[in-house]
């Protein structure tokens, strides 16, 4: 959907009387929810960062850690930071109390879906599934360290 003012009246559809905005609206699409809360049609509660989507890259890319506030990059925390700023502008003009924010992640290629199939197969609760994790743990925080 590519319509604020669409997303807003289905929102509004499913009886619900407020809605986080997320990484995915676009410009346009925030200009047209605007005047939908001035109206008090409804309200927004929270937006999640990075909004709006950035131009140039796609919705389907779009995610709250294309650049990271925590990156050991300084250009990329500044592009982030940038970013960062104008969600706290919508905010502001949305009357949103919160902002959902993605501070970083320790990169570990396949591990969520390792965790996952574990998951899923029943082995999380078994001591090899609780000793996995324990070590998915410890290396995560090793890795983190730096971007703190």
């Amino acid at each position: 959907m590519d319509s604020g003012r669409e997303i807003v009246e289905e929102i509004l559809n499913l009886g619900a009387q407020a809605m986080e905005l997320e990484y995915r609206m676009t410009r346009s699409m925030l200009k047209e929810v605007v005047p939908l809360v001035k109206a008090g049609r409804i309200a927004v509660t929270s937006l999640h960062n990075i909004l709006p989507l950035p131009a140039g890259i796609p919705k389907n890319m779009a995610n709250g850690e294309f650049v990271s506030l925590s990156s050991p990059d300084a250009k990329e925390r500044k592009s982030a930071l940038r970013y960062t700023l104008g969600t706290m502008e919508w905010a502001e003009k949305f009357g949103a109390r919160a902002i959902v924010l993605h501070m970083g992640k320790a990169s570990m290629s396949g591990a969520m879906e390792f965790l996952m199939e574990m998951y899923d197969q029943g082995m999380t609760g078994t001591e090899e599934g609780r000793a996995l994790i324990e070590g998915h743990k410890t290396t995560r925080a090793k890795l983190g360290k730096p971007l703190l």
